[in-house]
């Protein structure tokens, strides 16, 4: 029997319907109580929005302004911004793209539409990383590519 080994980026509901499957639960979400997180699951802030872009989604969101284009021209350019110059969250990719060969990961958050989410940016990132991964789509290479551009920029400027 084949062992099928990848990470998966749900949302915490689907999180919680995937209790049967053996993996590391990453929480990647601004902010939520502990008895929000499936069972097993950890919160790792690294790879979610900074306080200034989820404060910035959440007015877009109450505005009613928050659409796709405003995702894709706004909220993922400072999300991979933000992400290129956290040193923990460098890490943390640099980790999961290695073990996703080792282990299976569910990457999880509240947002219901997985389109407009920063889990997909992430996965997107790790599979142009190179992980093994389901989840990523269309976007994967223009994110994984603006992502490495700031990395440069920012390595330009230390």
């Amino acid at each position: 029997m084949e062992v099928i080994i990848l990470i998966i980026a749900c949302s915490i509901e689907e999180m919680h319907q995937i209790n049967s499957f053996v993996a590391d639960k990453l929480a990647i979400v601004h902010s939520c109580q502990p008895e929000q997180l499936p069972f097993g699951a950890r919160q790792v802030k690294d790879l979610a929005p900074s306080d200034e872009l989820f404060k910035e989604y959440r007015e877009a969101v109450h505005r009613e302004t928050f659409t796709s284009e405003w995702f894709e021209n706004i909220y993922v350019p400072k999300f991979l911004q933000d992400l290129s110059t956290n040193q923990n969250a460098r890490i943390m990719l640099d980790n999961l793209c290695k073990v996703s060969y080792e282990q299976n990961i569910l990457m999880g958050c509240f947002c219901q539409d997985s389109r407009q989410c920063h889990r997909t940016i992430v996965a997107n990132i790790l599979y142009g990383m190179g992980a093994n991964i389901r989840g990523n789509d269309e976007r994967w290479k223009y994110q994984y590519n603006l992502y490495n551009r700031f990395m440069m920029q920012n390595r330009l400027h230390i």
